[in-house]
């Protein structure tokens, strides 16, 4: 009775399919408890990014999870000590349900319709009750489906047990078997009887097949892949099925009586003698204790019984006597043919298993191959698959032909480019062992194939077996079996310098976006080291965020300009100075990590032919802004007349960035060091002078003067014409005379446009020398971007005021509280500082030259009105060098500058005049003070938009101490400390003209329009507060999920926007925001398929012939992409930003895209799920109004690279929405009052 038991479970087990590891455990550390936090992403998150996780760990001294990096098979830990640690998992271990990460849970339950699903997967599986004519089975994602119907009428009511639903009988002796996987589901045929085997209905199966937005093929190796028909891309796929009998349940249930109790065995099960097949469908519970040979421990009872493994009839290979299972796909059907000669052969053991699987397609993947059949494979398996050879000592039937067993991982990589890489470690879960007991037995990770390369359902041992390349490590120790469900007992601890993490550190700067492993036994000739690994294995990464690369665009020579090469080099008449712009990824949050910069200068010997070289690292650790700027004078010693290369790169005390020369091409900066050429020219002019004032302006011609330079080798009277260009780039080419050789000669030129102009000059002699280039820079109001701006949205707990330039980060009293609401509400954030001396921000460091032209605006909510307030102040010696504030005497707002500094008699003061000062009430005050105005200097002050006060400036003087935020000093020390809410401080070392102020109320974040996407009326989907509806066009559709509970989730809330790629999309009927003045958009979006093959436009703002904005899937990169055409012409350039590390996906929740805007500091950056890489932002100061209204799925002017999946959430602001507010924005809960 004993045996017979052991027998039904073990067959039940490979009827029902392995137990798949869907309830896997996110490990924060290894050994810690597998439960998993499920606490919502909320938009209070504390630690939605690398650099917040960062500040998290590093004040409390424990690790801490980026939350907003989280994906259904990735997850990312800050360190305490500033690292990172990444963990890559192969299968997906939590999906997204409302607005919750929780873990996978395959466990079927029964819907409110009778049907039966997953609790939780990644994709919406339905196994119906058994209705005829109606598929058993339907899986859907991001809007696409794929449903099989069985093709003999109604099937029995399932019988359900864990992840598997059972239709007994589908056929006499048949039954249909159909599996809920993580990510998609297997359907077995179980043919249990020789005389089932007969019946003329199996010779083939033509089960129904439906799709919609899918289009199904074979392909030459037996997988099939679903397609997405619109756009490309895979969306489902399924290994080469293949049918195999249950040779192994006998094998393994006789094992531990010897070779001959196995043939005995299976002699007798092959005819019939105690055939199992009444527990056909049923699962047990109980640990297998050998797979294939595999053995740990007898179970108590029938000291010969053998409790039969899990894995057994799991797939080809180590589960019994395999043959080809034909497939066809026709139109409506997909057709299984099963190997009659197999299910009439008489050695044939019963039951026979007939086993395709479909899945979803990621970035991960995994597959077993075997030498005996170098075209099967176990395209990602569940359970567990065999490494070594197969033991036929134990298993000679069921390892009959199957020879050596390899399995095979992909992991993707794309994520840690750039990255410093300091550890890596691959896991995995080893099911059964060879022996009875635990002994050492060697096995080995290899790198299979070189850069990119990875695994596919058509993998297999002929494909795969000479691209073993590297073998990276070898793991020889006992180690005790496991579930594939509890912790890993495999790991390659590579540590710093191992080959594994060498691998990692190669493909990062490299830039790879994934790399293949693999495990195989040392000695693949020896039974012994065989072992059974499961396909859940996971890739552990420590990095480090290293500086980013120093662009060519931000290093110049001095003289000489901005970096050339190749016949643009310059040519210098002095060792030139050379400089340098670096930037950190972990720099800001009110971090203050510091860089320092190496240059290497490089040339030839002129003499000896011999490469020479020097480095030089400057010797200060300094904050890398776009205002730093790293110098370094090149030595005396360099030859002349010979072409100087040179390089930067940053250094952050963790490691190197890549130099500024590596890319594709690689390209270093040159010049060309002549003493006996022509110096440059000096350059001067009255109007236009070349300093940090803006100047006026737009229409006024200046005279420019250029002059020999007198300090150079050659006379002056040698020069006898100049070349020169304004706003160029290229060379100047435009020539001008003076009347002697060695005058000097003026030209007038007038600017069209404010911002930064220059022109270039170059003095040429007799001889037709040209000079060094010099490089004349100047401001034309208006206006150059904010000296310094702290938008006061940092998270709570903060230390820091961050700056958006990094340069200036403020030290916060302990009494000022960050994250309250802002003057945009939700959407914006402040700081609160109560009036106590703790409440203020210090930036420790003089901002603003008081004693020439300045500006300072603020968002200001006084809590309080008793006394004198200061907003903002810079300190001097005994007096502030200016007063921006709440005077409490004249009960008005009030921006003053004393006489002088130590003692001052009185005070310069400019109050606004016409109104009253409400409390608790928002307010935008903005001072400028203009040091040339014509009758002398002048301060205003602004209250929101308005000139509201002016007053005379008669004594000049400068302060030289630090810049503060709510208080201000005095003789005796701090005072007039803030009582209330500030936000968006911003000062500016230039005259801020009265149109800018009034720009200064549009950059405050107004939500123009939010749509939820729950549900459509009419074909329209309602704005959140009322305004202008989305019309849904072409298919367009609101998914919203039957169950809640059940169902996959919608993105966000309660429903989605699903398009087809064909003609859908949903618009507004006009521009929400034009883009002629700082705007955000926003949506999160998921494709329907991986690697489409065409482009595919989130949002668009049209123009009249071109797109304002535009956020795509680009489908040559692969990679989301911003563009911004530069004018609204059918043939603007067009200007691109790109995220290279944050891959588009289709798991989870999709991915949240944003774009910012901001037009005061003429920037653009693209947020994905709340990240900003370096090449996702810079400067850009197009300013055309778009026309059309907001298009979502598709581009209305060019291309109309319609999307095909889901779209959420969609969101307009005018103005600029800080990263916080982008971070809260990306949540996955509904937020309808930001």
């Amino acid at each position: 009775m004993r045996r017979a038991v052991l027998l039904r479970a073990a067959v039940a087990a490979a009827v029902t399919g392995a137990v798949v590891a869907g309830s896997l455990a996110v490990l924060p550390e290894d050994g810690a408890d597998p439960g998993r936090d499920q606490a919502p992403v909320a938009a209070d998150q504390p630690a939605q990014t690398e650099q917040q996780a960062l500040a998290m760990a590093r004040k409390s001294g424990k690790k801490s999870e980026a939350v907003g990096l989280r994906t259904e098979r990735r997850e990312i830990f800050a360190e305490p000590d500033g690292t990172f640690t990444a963990r890559e998992y192969t299968e997906p271990v939590r999906t997204v349900r409302d607005g919750k990460w929780v873990d996978i849970d395959a466990t079927l339950v029964k819907r409110a319709d009778g049907s039966w699903g997953p609790r939780a997967t990644t994709v919406d599986l339905t196994f119906s009750t058994g209705q005829a004519d109606r598929p058993f089975v339907t899986m859907r994602r991001a809007g696409r489906e794929f449903a099989l119907t069985w093709p003999y009428g109604e099937l029995p009511a399932p019988r359900v047990e864990g992840d598997t639903a059972t239709y007994t009988d589908a056929l006499p002796g048949v039954d249909l078997t159909v599996r809920a996987e993580p990510d998609g589901f297997g359907h077995l045929l179980v043919v249990r009887t020789p005389e089932a085997a007969a019946n003329p209905k199996l010779a083939r199966v033509d089960l129904g097949l439906t799709t919609d937005g899918l289009k199904v093929t074979e392909d030459p190796s037996g997988a099939l892949t679903a397609e997405d028909s619109a756009v490309g891309g895979t969306v489902f796929q399924a290994g080469k099925p293949a049918m195999w009998d249950s040779a192994a349940v006998a094998e393994a249930a006789a094992g531990a009586q010897g070779p001959k109790a196995v043939t005995k065995a299976l002699k007798s099960t092959a005819a019939g003698a105690d055939r199992p097949a009444a527990a056909v469908g049923t699962q047990e519970n109980g640990a297998a204790d050998r797979t294939d040979g595999a053995a740990t421990a007898a179970p108590t009872g029938d000291p010969g019984a053998r409790q039969a493994p899990k894995a057994a009839l799991e797939g080809p290979g180590g589960g019994g006597r395999v043959a080809p299972l034909d497939v066809e796909v026709g139109k409506g059907k997909l057709s299984l043919i099963p190997d009659q000669s197999f299910l009439k052969d008489a050695g044939t053991v019963f039951p026979v298993v007939i086993d395709p699987i479909q899945r979803t397609t990621s970035r991960t993947a995994w597959t077993g191959v075997m030498s005996g059949m170098p075209s099967e494979q176990d395209w990602k398996y569940s359970g567990s698959a065999g490494v070594g050879r197969c033991p036929t000592d134990y298993s000679p039937v069921s390892c009959n032909g199957v020879g050596v067993r390899r399995v095979l991982f992909t992991m993707p990589l794309s994520y840690y480019k750039g990255k410093q890489i300091l550890g890596a470690t691959f896991s995995a879960r080893v099911e059964h062992i060879y022996s009875a007991s635990p002994t050492a037995e060697p096995i080995r990770l290899y790198r299979v194939g070189g850069k990119n390369h990875t695994i596919t359902s058509s993998s297999n041992w002929s494909n795969t077996k000479d691209h073993w390349d590297s073998n990276l490590q070898t793991v020889d120790k006992a180690i005790s079996p496991t579930s594939c469900s509890s912790q890993a007992n495999l790991h390659f601890e590579s540590g710093v310098s191992g080959a594994l993490t060498s691998q990692i550190k190669t493909a990062a700067a490299d830039g790879w976006t994934s790399m293949t492993l693999g495990l195989r036994a040392a000695d693949e000739n020896r039974f012994a080291e065989w072992k059974r690994i499961c396909g859940n294995a996971y890739l552990s990464i420590q990095y480090n965020n290293l500086p980013r690369q120093i662009k060519t665009s931000d290093m110049f020579t001095d003289p000489g300009g901005l970096c050339k090469w190749g016949s643009g080099r310059p040519y210098t008449d002095v060792p030139p100075k050379l400089q340098a712009i670096a930037s950190d990824p972990d720099h800001g949050n009110g971090q203050t990590d510091k860089v320092k910069v190496e240059f290497k200068v490089e040339w030839t010997d002129p003499t000896t032919k011999e490469a020479k070289s020097y480095s030089y690292t400057t010797p200060d650790w300094l904050s890398p802004t776009s205002s730093t700027k790293f110098t370094h004078t090149v030595k005396s010693t360099i030859p002349q007349n010979t072409v100087v290369y040179w390089s930067a790169r940053a250094y952050d005390g963790d490691g190197y960035g890549p130099w500024s020369w590596e890319g594709d091409p690689a390209q270093r900066c040159e010049f060309i060091y002549d003493k006996t050429w022509p110096g440059k020219p000096v350059v001067v002019s009255k109007e236009y002078p070349s300093d940090t004032v803006y100047h006026d302006g737009v229409g006024t011609y200046g005279t420019f003067t250029f002059a020999p330079n007198p300090n150079d080798s050659v006379p002056d009277t040698d020069v006898v014409k100049y070349l020169y260009a304004f706003d160029g780039t290229a060379d100047p080419t435009t020539a001008v005379t003076p009347s002697k050789a060695g005058g000097s000669v003026s030209v007038s030129w007038m600017p069209t446009r404010s911002g930064r102009h220059w022109v270039d000059v170059v003095a040429v002699d007799k001889a037709a020398h040209s000079s060094s280039k010099a490089h004349y820079e100047f401001l034309v109001s208006e206006g150059k971007p904010v000296t310094g701006q702290w938008n006061l949205a940092d998270e709570p707990g903060s230390t820091e005021a961050n700056e958006e330039s990094g340069q200036y980060a403020a030290t916060a009293g302990n009494a000022v509280t960050f994250g309250v609401d802002g003057p945009g509400g939700k959407a914006d954030s402040a700081a609160h500082f109560d009036g106590t001396p703790e409440s203020y921000l210090d930036t420790n460091e003089t901002v603003l030259d008081t004693a020439r032209s300045f500006s300072v605006s603020a968002w200001v909510r006084p809590t309080a009105l008793g006394r004198d307030m200061a907003v903002v102040s810079q300190d001097g010696t005994g007096e502030p060098g200016f007063t921006f504030g709440y005077d409490a005497s004249a009960q008005t707002w009030k921006f003053s500058v004393p006489v002088n500094d130590v003692d001052s008699l009185g005070e310069w003061k400019a109050v606004s005049t016409g109104l009253t000062v409400v409390k608790d009430q928002w307010v935008l005050l903005t001072g400028v003070y203009d040091a040339q105005k014509s009758g002398g200097p002048e301060l205003r002050l602004y209250v929101n938009k308005d000139s509201k006060g002016v007053a005379q400036r008669r004594s000049t003087w400068k302060s030289y101490g630090p810049l503060q935020i709510g208080r201000a000093t005095a003789k005796s020390g701090y005072r007039d400390h803030f009582t209330g809410d500030l936000a968006e401080v911003r000062v500016f070392d230039r005259v801020l003209p009265a149109a800018q102020v009034a720009e200064l109320m549009t950059v405050k974040p107004e939500r123009k329009g939010y749509w939820q996407l729950d549900d459509a009326t009419g074909g329209a989907s309602a704005e959140t507060g009322g305004g202008q509806a989305l019309t849904l066009a072409g298919d367009a559709s609101i998914y919203r999920p039957v169950d809640p509970l059940f169902d996959i989730a919608a993105l966000v809330g309660d429903g989605n926007l699903v398009l087809d790629g064909d003609g859908d999309y949903a618009s507004t009927a006009t521009a929400p925001v034009t883009g002629n003045s700082s705007f955000t958009v926003t949506a999160r979006a998921q494709l329907s398929s991986l690697d489409p093959e065409k482009s595919q436009t989130v949002l668009s703002l049209p123009g009249a012939r071109a797109n304002r904005v535009q956020v795509r899937y680009q489908a040559v990169t692969g990679q989301w992409e911003l563009a911004v055409a530069t004018t609204d012409a059918a043939d603007a350039e067009v200007v691109t930003f790109t995220d290279d590390q944050e891959l588009p996906d289709t798991g989870g929740s999709g991915q949240h895209l944003a774009v910012v805007y901001d037009a005061f500091a003429n920037s653009v950056r693209l947020y994905v799920q709340g990240q900003l890489v370096a090449g996702a932002h810079g400067t850009n100061d197009t300013l055309w109004s778009a026309t059309g209204g907001l298009q979502v799925g598709r581009a209305l002017r060019g291309a109309s690279e319609y999307f095909a999946g889901a779209i959420d959430e969609v969101r307009v602001y005018s103005g600029a929405a800080d990263q916080v507010a982008v971070q809260q924005m990306a949540a996955l809960t509904a937020l309808p009052d930001m």
